[in-house]
């Protein structure tokens, strides 16, 4: 290895640290869209449900 090749273990764990930092911030990501998700689901649910009671009531 060449001098400029080297990385220290100080430059390893900045690096280390910055992965886990977006590993953290994208997985934070994924809870707030599984959310949106969940709640755009669970809308749909309702709304389904008062479609189906005015087609049995015909209202």
């Amino acid at each position: 290895m060449t001098p400029k090749e080297k990385v220290t273990l100080k430059e390893q764990i900045e690096f280390l640290q910055q992965q886990t930092d977006l590993l953290k911030q994208s997985m934070e990501l994924q809870v707030d869209n599984t959310i949106a998700y969940l709640n755009a689901f669970e809308n749909n649910l309702e709304s389904l449900k008062v479609t189906i009671f005015n087609r049995k009531y015909n209202v």
